[in-house]
């Protein structure tokens, strides 16, 4: 009804998780754009899940294994320390988002809690990693990019 009221573009929002979602919401709302917040918090890939479902070529895709998972994450951090210099309970907060789903990943916080300095917590966090890799534990991007059950 409010789309059909009004002349200016609407955009929807609300729990829009994966790109099923997002394409469930413009059919059943006929809005024009929607809006994507909290489960992009260390799933910036969802973006590209949508895009690539929407019948767009992103430039970016979802990483393919551990080592590419690994470096979007640490450029990410790295970037967000340079740009924004923040205090590092922001920069832990980037990282426990990252792990959210993933094996462990209550032991990670634990460890992460333990450190100051943000390089200390990028470092534990790619220990982590690769210690996941190490015990044969397979990266899989879930389809949906909504979650991760022992994958992401």
């Amino acid at each position: 009804k409010a789309k059909a009221a009004i002349k200016i573009p609407v955009i929807g929002n609300g729990d829009v998780s994966s790109p099923a979602l997002a394409t469930q919401m413009m059919k059943e709302t006929e809005c024009d754009a929607v809006m994507i917040g909290r489960a992009a918090l260390g799933n910036p890939w969802l973006f590209a899940a949508v895009a690539t479902q929407w019948g767009y070529q992103p430039s970016y895709g979802v990483p393919e294994d551990w080592a590419d998972f690994t470096d979007s994450v640490s450029a990410h951090f790295e970037n967000y320390l340079v740009e924004k210099r923040i205090p590092s309970g922001h920069c832990r907060q980037i990282l426990i988002w990252y792990s959210k789903g993933l094996p462990e990943s209550s032991r990670l916080r634990s460890k992460l809690y333990a450190q100051e300095q943000p390089e200390e917590m990028l470092h534990c966090f790619c220990a982590w990693v690769q210690e996941l890799e190490a015990r044969g534990l397979s990266f899989q991007i879930n389809k949906n990019c909504n979650g991760a059950n022992g994958s992401l």
